[in-house]
């Protein structure tokens, strides 16, 4: 009897002392030869898988998602803009230093709201990440509870098996039909007993799958907040940088064509990979609608 336990024994590992003297009571309030109670066995834990599931957990960053990607691209399209006006200033000769601060007050008053919404943003981000979390703390409660219903109902089978059925067995061996019955239908109750536990030992696994999930999308909203901070802290003030300082060494103070386009496709190749982060991470939220929805 104990061997047999031992093969179980590692789903109490998670468990604390409390859940485990739990498990242990729970064992012995078992009765499988009511179909009612084996029907309904675990149903509070599967339950709460399903609702979860079906819960908005993979719908909340959606929103900031869509507006990081059109807060982006508006600003790409500023640059463009701001890229085509110093073309056009280049190739007519009216590339003086008026000209240019005009447009590039333009831009930089596009650079500084893109820098607000970014910061808005990041922070949605990172309540977002804290949120995971706390569900990725529901998911291992969840398990748990799975873990307490199919140890306690392993545990309890076993004593069915191997003391009242070999019982009822021993009696049915005598040949007297009612004992045969009785121990006909007790091992299949032990059966159906049996499949229930499987049935909930696969449940058990929607939630380390949609742990597995939240842990992706975590990843990825982390990368992107951080690269929205870089963003605002480093790529924008350092575009600045580049273009005045610049300016500032030109004795004729026109900016330098090769500088400008040099600044405007590092920028431009900032911006990208803004847009290909938030791609990834709209790509992981509906994948997890298509899986836990």
């Amino acid at each position: 009897m104990e061997e047999k336990i031992g093969k179980y024994e590692e789903l109490l590992s998670g468990l604390s002392d409390e859940e485990k003297a739990y498990a242990e009571q729970f064992a012995d309030t078992i009765d499988i030869s009511d179909a009612s109670c084996v029907l309904h066995y675990g149903g509070a834990a599967q339950k709460k898988v399903t609702q979860f599931s079906e819960s908005t957990l993979f719908e909340i960053p959606s929103t900031d998602l869509n507006e990081i990607a059109k807060d982006i691209r508006k600003l790409k399209k500023k640059l463009t803009e701001f890229r085509n006006h110093f073309a056009k200033a280049e190739s007519t000769g009216t590339n003086d230093m008026a000209a240019f601060r005009s447009m590039y007050d333009t831009f930089s008053s596009a650079m500084i709201e893109a820098g607000r919404r970014m910061e808005i943003h990041r922070s949605s981000l990172i309540r977002h990440i804290s949120k995971l979390d706390r569900y990725y703390e529901k998911c291992t409660r969840i398990i748990r509870e799975f873990d307490m219903y199919v140890y306690a109902g392993k545990k309890h089978l076993d004593i069915c098996r191997e003391e009242k059925l070999e019982e009822l067995n021993a009696k049915a061996a005598k040949g007297v039909m009612e004992d045969v019955v009785l121990a006909r239908d007790y091992a299949a109750a032990c059966l159906r007993f049996e499949k229930k536990l499987a049935d909930l030992t696969v449940s058990r696994t929607l939630p380390f799958q949609i742990m597995t999930h939240i842990r992706l999308m975590q990843n990825t909203d982390t990368i992107l907040a951080e690269s929205l901070r870089r963003l605002c802290s480093d790529t924008f003030p350092l575009y600045r940088t580049r273009l005045i300082f610049s300016l500032g060494l030109q004795e004729e103070k026109t900016i330098s064509p090769d500088t400008f386009r040099e600044a405007a496709d590092d920028l431009d190749q900032a911006l990208d990979a803004i847009l290909k982060l938030e791609k990834e991470s709209t790509d992981k939220q509906k994948k997890g609608i298509r899986l836990f929805g």
